[in-house]
């Protein structure tokens, strides 16, 4: 009887063990790589369908993307006289800040970026990127 209860302590501890590894797998694909990459590909279409767009306006908004839950800022590229520079101001994952394409200039004036925040979810660490990467507007 006691070989019995050993064996089936030691297969509980097992099953126990599996699960908490099934368990650290799905939460490590859902907040990390996978989870990241839909954000980026959400950033991907909007810079595909956005690259030959003139600067019409000082940034777009985009609140509650259909496809997702992440709300879309489009800022004008200062190298460039057509397309956007794209963030999702509210990751659910990591990195926080998402942005495409990756090092093109961008700017944002204190007014716009008050009424961003007041028309779109904005995380912190999106703010803190886009103030101390923005650029002077070209004269």
């Amino acid at each position: 009887m006691k070989k019995f209860l050993k064996i089936a302590l030691v297969l509980i501890v097992m099953v126990a063990g599996c699960i908490l590894l099934l368990r650290a797998a799905v939460l490590h694909f859902a907040d990390g790589e996978l989870g990241a990459a839909h954000e980026y590909s959400v950033l991907q279409g909007y810079e595909f369908r956005g690259r030959d767009m003139a600067h019409d306006s000082s940034f777009i908004i985009k609140a509650r993307d259909e496809d997702t839950n992440a709300d879309v800022l489009g800022l004008p590229r200062l190298d460039t006289e057509k397309g956007y520079v794209w963030f999702i101001t509210n990751p659910q994952t990591t990195p926080k800040v998402k942005l495409i394409p990756e090092g093109a200039p961008f700017s944002i004036t204190d007014d716009d970026l008050i009424e961003v925040k007041q028309r779109l979810e904005l995380m912190p660490e999106v703010e803190h990127y886009l103030l101390e990467h923005r650029q002077p507007l070209p004269q």
